[in-house]
């Protein structure tokens, strides 16, 4: 391994972070506008209905209330989705530029496990001197919206039962429904997705300046394999 210390650059991935970020909060925006809108245009037509079918007002108003509480679950959840992907990527990029910049000799997928956002956890705390503490409270919140994104994902907004953490957010953002198979859940408040993408840029801008003032060194040849036992090698680069 290389005895001269050197810094890694960071910052093309810092700009097309601020990009995605400003991207984001951009669509954000543009469609809670047109769902505000849209809320507006079905409770004017909904009372057109009622008044021109009084004796119908309860099936109107249901028929209505449907779309209200559909419509925009359908953005929110896909959204929610979406930013999570932004920052799987982003956690990708940081992990495989240290990688490529030391020539370390293994990548981010050795570690096995399929949840990207804890494999960047091990690998970042392995193998870096970052300081979780300075990021742990957008962590959590971010683990805690991974849940139900992978509800969302993998059982399309469905639950059999409602733990404690994802308790909270459903009912602070959404509301449920009984189910066929369970509880159905239907996100349709934005606040939610403020503070998801506020957590998001606060971990990674966090990240990103602690290793930006960090120094490394480049490994010469391969690592033994048991790098990832979590019986590391004494040579890291870090």
């Amino acid at each position: 391994m290389s005895e001269e210390f050197f810094k890694i650059d960071f910052s093309s991935l810092s700009v097309k972070f601020e990009l995605e970020l400003n991207y984001f909060k951009e669509y954000i925006s543009f469609n809670s506008e047109q769902l505000n809108r849209r809320h507006d245009e079905l409770q004017k037509m909904m009372q057109t209905e009622v008044s021109d079918f009084p004796e119908n007002k309860m099936i109107i108003e249901a028929i209505y209330a449907e779309e209200a509480l559909i419509l925009p679950s359908y953005f929110f959840h896909s959204s929610i989705v979406a930013l999570y992907s932004l920052l799987e990527n982003n956690l990708n990029e940081i992990c495989n530029v240290i990688i490529k910049e030391t020539a370390f000799a293994f990548s981010i997928s050795d570690l096995g496990d399929r949840n990207i956002l804890k494999r960047a956890r091990i690998f970042l705390d392995k193998l870096t001197n970052i300081e979780f503490i300075k990021i742990d409270k957008s962590w959590i919140k971010i683990t805690s919206i991974q849940k139900l994104r992978n509800l969302i994902v993998h059982q399309n907004a469905k639950t059999k039962e409602l733990k404690n953490d994802i308790a909270d957010i459903i009912f602070s953002y959404g509301t449920t429904r009984e189910d066929i198979d369970g509880l159905r859940f239907y996100i349709h408040k934005s606040q939610l997705l403020d503070e998801f993408l506020a957590a998001i840029e606060q971990m990674i801008k966090e990240i990103i300046d602690q290793l930006s003032r960090s120094n490394f060194q480049r490994f010469n040849k391969a690592t033994p394999t048991d790098a990832w036992g979590y019986g590391l090698p004494n040579d890291l680069p870090f």
